[in-house]
């Protein structure tokens, strides 16, 4: 019986983590709920670029973002032919066509909610100056990639032997009480599991803010790491440009 008990209570949490995540984008859509369907009229949205077709697919859900009215039917009966049983990011581009993509990016959450994390031995806080040499080390797409670009604090480093910068995640605070993680490793010191432990300070951070730490990945790697952490796919996101 201890063992159905375990597996109920693991259900529920999941339960509970998958509702707290639907809040969250709900409030980010500007939405009472998620809907299987639906499509808003946004002209600035968080769904996706500004100007552009942001879409977001979430445990069952898929909500549309578009920024003009004269959009919307036609992104409903594009919609009306993707099956929402675990759609393929890729279905849904091909429904809707356009001219330019940014992303997928998977989104990736705990599976329940985060329980406070102890402190992580070598990573420190960063800010200022330094955390901006360590951008500067960075290459544009790797910058770019990283989302670094716009953290300020909340962020947490380590060093190699020469006392530089290796290994940096922070996060930036969304609404709906959000901690959106970014991060970026020296491409010399990837692999060797720097970008987990400052990603575990940055999340144990978050954490302890009462905030839902999230991860959007497109490559691999990025997924990986995720996964080490504990964290699950719940969906993606995605922008397009008609």
């Amino acid at each position: 019986m201890s063992g159905v008990r375990v597996s109920r209570n693991k259900v529920c949490v999941q339960s509970q983590q998958a509702e707290r995540i639907a809040q969250a984008w709900s409030e980010l859509a500007g939405v009472p709920r998620l809907l299987p369907r639906q499509v808003i009229v946004r002209p600035r949205s968080l769904l996706g670029r500004e100007g552009w077709v942001g879409a977001v697919f979430l445990g069952g859900t898929l909500t549309v973002a578009v920024p003009q009215l004269e959009f919307v039917h036609q992104i409903e009966a594009a919609l009306s032919a993707v099956s929402l049983v675990g759609p393929a990011a890729t279905d849904v581009v091909a429904a809707l066509g356009g001219v330019e993509v940014l992303g997928p990016a998977s989104l990736f959450y705990p599976p329940g909610p985060p329980t406070q994390l102890p402190a992580v031995k070598g990573v420190f806080p960063v800010n200022g100056t330094e955390l901006d040499q360590f951008r500067q080390t960075l290459s544009e797409s790797d910058l770019d990639e990283s989302g670094l670009r716009d953290v300020g604090d909340h962020a947490f480093a380590a060093r190699g032997n020469d006392e530089q910068l290796i290994a940096v995640c922070g996060y930036k605070r969304w609404p709906a009480r959000i901690a959106h993680l970014c991060i970026a490793t020296a491409s010399h010191y990837r692999q060797r599991g720097v970008g987990r432990h400052v990603a575990h300070a940055a999340i144990g951070d978050a954490t302890n803010r009462g905030l839902l730490p999230q991860w959007r990945a497109r490559p691999e790697a990025s997924k990986a790491l995720a996964r080490s952490l504990g964290f699950e796919e719940w969906g993606f996101q995605l922008s397009i440009r008609l």
